[in-house]
């Protein structure tokens, strides 16, 4: 069972340039759109209205890795501190500080669980399926027709809601100089391009191949088996 059932009213869904989900409900169209900028643990997230509206966002956290699932549990701390234009939780000491850059009118602090989140696939690889996520506040905009709501999610302290165009002009604009290299141009060909491009990352001063999302990363057979593919045939 999916509970709330908001993909009802889920009206149309497209990939490029970044993923955007179009909402239809109470008589008002809701655009959300998100990204993540290359070489930053950061979110942008927006929302736009067709009209006058008021939105609730209340973000759901895991604070863990790709191989582990939470659950609920007394060790996290439920506090966020609120500054102009910005809210941060940091629910475990050892783990980075979130931050959730934001223009809305009010913050208000929440501190719910939500319960049983189950996954599909991992059953089938006889991993814990079931996960618990922290509800830590609730963002409220009030939004006229064409307004924007923005929320970066980051542990960049430095960002602010302002920089959500100046992002999406850069990713945009880097996703295209990677297409471009395609060594034929059509439309598979570049989208397969910009696509190998995310395997290609950063580790440390040097780059590695991640093997795979979600469950795996660096790879040494895998690597040797799609590195060709990865770089000379993509002009790398």
């Amino acid at each position: 069972m999916i509970h709330p059932a908001g993909h009802r009213y889920l009206a149309a869904f497209s990939r490029d340039p970044f993923p955007t989900f179009q909402f239809q409900a109470g008589g008002v169209a809701l655009e959300k759109q998100l990204f993540m900028p290359q070489g930053e643990n950061t979110v942008v997230v927006t929302y736009t209205a067709s009209s006058e509206c008021e939105l609730e966002v209340r973000p759901l956290i895991a604070f863990r890795d790709f191989h582990s699932t939470t659950h609920r549990n007394g060790a996290l701390n439920p506090n966020c501190e609120a500054a102009p234009g910005v809210v941060s939780i940091q629910p475990y000491a050892d783990l980075p500080r979130l931050y959730l850059a934001n223009n809305a009118v009010a913050t208000e602090t929440t501190g719910d669980w939500y319960m049983t989140f189950e996954f599909d696939l991992d059953p089938q690889r006889g991993l814990d399926f079931q996960e618990d996520l922290f509800q830590p506040l609730m963002l409220r905009f009030r939004l006229a027709a064409g307004a924007r709501a923005v929320v970066i999610a980051t542990t960049e302290p430095r960002r602010t809601h302002n920089d959500a165009a100046e992002l999406a002009a850069r990713e945009r604009a880097r996703r295209q100089a990677i297409a471009g290299m395609a060594p034929v141009n059509t439309p598979l060909v570049r989208a397969l391009t910009a696509a190998a491009d995310q395997f290609i990352v950063q580790r440390g001063k040097l780059k590695t191949i991640a093997e795979g999302y979600p469950w795996f990363s660096d790879w040494g057979r895998d690597t040797m088996i799609a590195l060709p593919g990865l770089t000379l045939a993509t002009g790398r």
